[in-house]
């Protein structure tokens, strides 16, 4: 996207996530942390649906969501690593940084990181969808701003720490899929948005009947 407006709002909404993030979060967070601990330490997908687990509510949501959890925990221990190398090879490095980022703050923040990248997801396609159907880039422009500021987008991501827009940001890669009639595409990223939460099902019978009538 090289429209200048575009790239200036997301870098804006993005510090401003980031700067919120560090604030609160709620129990829902700590439930998905303590998810993806749980799975990085068992491996154990085949028990884990259903299953309690030590310090979260059950795993009630479907499985991709928690593959992508799994990833996301080694993504952390990976960012731990390269922060720890620098801090044992570079002299001037702040020891400080190792402690503040092991901290349970900033690991249960740092699964915030999906969530706010989802949102811009969400915001590139708001973007594109609006663009493809009113050839309007300044309407287009502003649905973008819209979405990125409008309090429940930046609250549910970057404050509570819930995961929505994820199954959002595929609900919306179908929308435009469908635009583009690219019907099987459409379908599949409906399908891909159910697997992450359920949430999603309630947009699927309207994908798959415009779908049908396309085809």
């Amino acid at each position: 996207m090289k429209d200048k407006k575009i790239i200036i709002i997301f870098l804006t909404a993005l510090f401003l996530r980031l700067a919120v993030a560090s604030l609160y979060h709620h129990s829902d967070a700590d439930t998905i942390f303590y998810w993806g601990k749980y799975l990085w330490e068992t491996k154990n997908f085949l028990g884990f649906l259903g299953k309690e687990v030590p310090n979260a509510m059950p795993a009630v949501y479907p499985p991709l969501f928690y593959y992508l959890l799994f990833v996301w925990r080694g993504f952390y221990f990976l960012v731990k690593d390269i922060i720890w190398f620098f801090n044992v090879n570079v002299s001037f490095f702040p020891s400080s940084v190792i402690s503040w980022f092991e901290s349970y703050e900033v690991s249960v923040g740092f699964n915030k990181i999906i969530a706010i990248t989802a949102d811009f997801g969400c915001a590139y396609f708001i973007y594109k969808i609006s663009l493809l159907i009113s050839g309007n880039k300044k309407l287009a422009t502003g649905s973008a701003f819209f979405f990125l500021f409008f309090p429940t987008s930046w609250y549910l991501s970057a404050y509570w720490g819930q995961v929505d827009s994820i199954w959002g940001f595929f609900v919306l890669l179908s929308v435009y899929a469908l635009l583009k009639e690219k019907t099987f595409l459409a379908v599949f990223f409906a399908g891909i948005s159910i697997l992450f939460k359920q949430t999603a099902v309630l947009f699927f019978p309207l994908i798959l009947f415009y779908s049908f009538k396309k085809k």
